[in-house]
């Protein structure tokens, strides 16, 4: 007597998702272990050009104690344009997320 097997749907979606989980994490692991090791290796060749090399030593060469500048006529000859915003008393309701100090 042959007997018909009859596989419960529902185990076979089961399977399926599980295998299509594991495939796409081993998929997510194995790409980003590839990008870290090119990332960490790889080196970008414009920093070694002359223009670079020469904007770090003119960086290096700045030395931010040093106040002679303040003397020079360009600096005498700035003229400061900035202006005062006046303070306007607060308007509104009191912040509700800040705990209330009794006076």
């Amino acid at each position: 007597m042959q007997e018909k097997i009859t596989i419960n749907p529902n185990i076979v979606i089961a399977v399926v998702a599980l295998l299509v989980l594991v495939g796409g994490g081993y998929y997510w692991y194995s790409s980003s272990q590839d990008d870290s090791a090119q990332t960490a290796t790889a080196v970008d060749s414009t920093l070694f050009t002359k223009d670079v090399a020469a904007f770090y030593e003119a960086k290096d060469a700045i030395n931010l104690k040093d106040t002679a500048f303040l003397t020079k006529d360009f600096y005498a000859n700035l003229k400061n344009y900035t202006s005062d915003i006046p303070t306007v008393p607060p308007t509104g309701r009191p912040n509700p997320f800040i705990p209330y100090a009794a006076p």
